[in-house]
């Protein structure tokens, strides 16, 4: 095999198993850098050994080999090397040197060590001493302010051979998992390009919303497919065991039959439409900090820094929606709470300041615009035959591709990183994405809004059409 397996594959190994298969049948480099979050690891190893002068090795092997030569600490050391004929080429966070071995340190940011630790710190060993270094068994797992060390044997890269090895041997893609990497996942597509005719044998949890519970009591009615499902009958008693069974049952037909059911006609679900609307996104760390608009094709964004007076950078904000004038949409409702808290902050500012007419007047002007939540009106009036019902899950369903790997974690790391460094790249990455779920949302509302517009089926649901997929008895 030539593909070459590093930390990130070996991340979806264990994190989305179908994401591994489709990364080694394919020769695109489609899988997404999973790293949003290295910094924080890094900077936990240095906080918590402080007296340590590290020489950062950058993962790169020949910086790693000298280091290692002059028997200093090294930060972010790389080998490569070829075990059992995968080719492997993996980091880890620090090696510590004690007395005549080195000894790795892995710092996670969850509750414990999970698999894939065990299994990076097992198989780095055996690269190390390829490469003819000699490392300790013992690994130093550091979380926050605590450190563990444990001890790793074979087992760890055992556990990735024979994962390996039964991901390579299927016949078939293992099941979609449903992740939080699905939404940046190059290979998003795949898992919602099944044959129709297939989706009926389907286990009832690949919808949304049924998890292992609710399978087995459906599994107790003799419900265990998609297409029992939907055969199923809706009995009183059924209706009466099973919270939700009509949203499931409409779900499942919209996702086997691959086509998304409308409740209410298009024009009912969107009014007092004028010239477009503005497309609203707030990206957000412990509190909010960028605020995008797309009016047109012109996108305009606001920055709530600590260089500024806080009360004018919210006012210039207010002042701008105030001129709209025009439908503001967006998806979920947080931008619309966040607006609403920021518009009674200014007020009581300003009515500190004795300017409480003004304030009431933002907040008036926040109150008149119409905010809309596309997602509102997804979840109480559309099934779509997908699996999640996230802004990127429906934008990229509809074709629409953003133009950065990010997502709402690791943009908040871009940020962290612009404020620590002043590396305007880190910010220019995300006014892009910020950018693109705004543009992202207009795709979604344009599909509401006119359906035929697009590619992908659609029928609209009368009362009666509704029992029948029911099968109301």
């Amino acid at each position: 095999m030539d593909r070459v397996i590093g930390n990130n594959e070996i991340y979806y190994m264990f994190t989305c198993p179908r994401m591994f298969y489709f990364f080694l049948q394919d020769e695109t480099e489609n899988i997404v850098v999973e790293n949003a979050l290295e910094n924080d690891r890094i900077s936990n190893v240095k906080d918590y050994f402080k007296n340590i002068s590290w020489v950062d090795a950058k993962k790169n092997i020949e910086i790693t080999k000298r280091t290692a030569n002059n028997e200093a600490d090294i930060l972010n050391p790389l080998f490569e090397g070829v075990i059992n004929g995968v080719k492997l080429r993996l980091a880890v966070h620090a090696l510590i040197r004690k007395k005549e071995k080195y000894q790795i340190v892995i710092s996670h940011l969850s509750r414990r060590p999970s698999k894939r630790h065990h299994v990076i710190a097992s198989t780095f060993i055996l690269l190390s001493r390829q490469n003819g270094l000699t490392v300790s068994d013992n690994i130093i797992f550091l979380r926050k302010k605590s450190m563990k060390i444990q001890k790793i044997k074979d087992d760890g890269y055992q556990l990735f051979f024979e994962t390996f090895q039964e991901i390579t041997n299927r016949k078939s893609p293992p099941p979609a998992s449903g992740t939080r990497i699905c939404n940046f996942c190059g290979f998003w597509e795949k898992c919602h390009s099944f044959n129709v005719d297939d989706r009926s044998k389907l286990p009832v949890s690949s919808i949304r919303g049924i998890g292992t519970n609710m399978s087995t009591m459906m599994k107790s009615y003799g419900i265990d497919t998609l297409g029992d499902l939907i055969d199923a009958p809706l009995t009183g008693e059924l209706d009466e065991k099973i919270k939700n069974i009509r949203r499931y049952k409409l779900q499942a037909f919209s996702f086997v039959k691959d086509t998304a059911l409308f409740l209410n006609p298009p024009e009912k679900l969107i009014k007092n439409e004028q010239n477009n609307g503005v497309y609203f996104d707030i990206e957000a760390d412990d509190s909010p900090y960028l605020f995008g608009f797309l009016q047109n094709n012109d996108y305009k964004y606001f920055l709530l820094d600590d260089n500024n007076s806080r009360n004018s950078q919210i006012e210039a904000i207010m002042k701008y929606i105030e001129r709209l004038q025009v439908n503001l949409y967006h998806y979920c409702e947080y931008e619309n709470r966040v607006l609403r808290e920021l518009s009674n902050e200014l007020k009581q500012q300003l009515k500190n300041e004795k300017k409480a007419d003004l304030g009431t007047k933002f907040l008036r002007s926040f109150y008149d615009t119409p905010m809309i939540d596309i997602y509102e009106i997804i979840i109480k009036n559309i099934f779509t035959p997908l699996r999640h019902y996230s802004l990127k899950s429906i934008a990229k369903w509809l074709g629409f591709k953003w133009r950065i790997g990010l997502d709402g974690r690791s943009s908040i790391q871009e940020y962290r990183r612009w404020l620590n460094t002043g590396n305007k790249k880190h910010l220019e990455a995300l006014l892009l994405y910020n950018e693109d779920d705004c543009r992202a949302t207009r795709i979604v509302k344009e599909w509401i809004s006119n359906p035929s517009d697009f590619e992908h089926k659609f029928i609209i649901l009368n009362r009666r059409d509704v029992d029948d997929i029911l099968k109301i008895k």
